[in-house]
């Protein structure tokens, strides 16, 4: 991955896709142990509701270089619905305020709008304490002219208790990375 680090938006970058194969031999039993199968019984095991908040603390850099703090925050509601032992299928709403781009410094192409709201599908797979999402999403508010109507999401997140979950997530429109947040849901 080649990046600008940042330091013009849009921060696009160029990525590889690489094709791997192996094979593999085993000069002993190539058998895997066979387990009992268990009745799940952990929250995923019905449709749930989420809630949560969302929080990325940054750095700008505008025309005349000067730093400065911002943030964006928001708040998204998401409808996971159990399909597999390990897969559920997932369906969401975000609103954010990025302050970085409501700042009255910043580039015109990158100021407006900071209020951005959007519906997303994905899928989310479940690995004991720990989650794993992909989502599709547009936007139905206006957008940076930069980025596109489409972003993705991808995420990861920890079951700190039975109904609490933090976690991070990179949004990404095409292959710019848009931001990283931290979340609690």
């Amino acid at each position: 991955h080649i990046s600008n680090a940042n330091f013009r938006q849009p921060n696009s970058g160029l990525n590889w896709l690489t094709l791997s194969g192996s094979v593999i031999y085993y000069p002993n039993a190539n058998r895997l142990p066979e387990y009992n199968n268990q009745k799940g019984n952990s929250i995923h095991s019905r449709v749930t509701l989420d809630a949560g908040l969302m929080f990325t603390p940054g750095q700008g850099y505008h025309k005349s270089w000067n730093c400065k703090r911002n943030y964006m925050a928001g708040l998204f509601l998401q409808v996971s619905k159990v399909i597999s032992r390990i897969n559920a299928l997932t369906a969401g709403t975000e609103l954010s305020y990025d302050r970085f781009r409501d700042d009255e410094n910043a580039d015109v192409k990158n100021s407006k709008p900071a209020l951005k709201a959007g519906i997303s599908a994905g899928n989310e797979f479940l690995l004991g304490r720990f989650t794993c999402s992909q989502q599709m999403g547009i936007y139905i508010t206006h957008h940076p002219a930069f980025f596109t109507s489409v972003y993705h999401r991808w995420g990861i997140r920890y079951r700190l208790s039975t109904h609490v979950y933090a976690g991070i997530s990179l949004k990404v429109h095409r292959e710019i990375a848009d931001l990283v947040d931290m979340r609690m849901q």
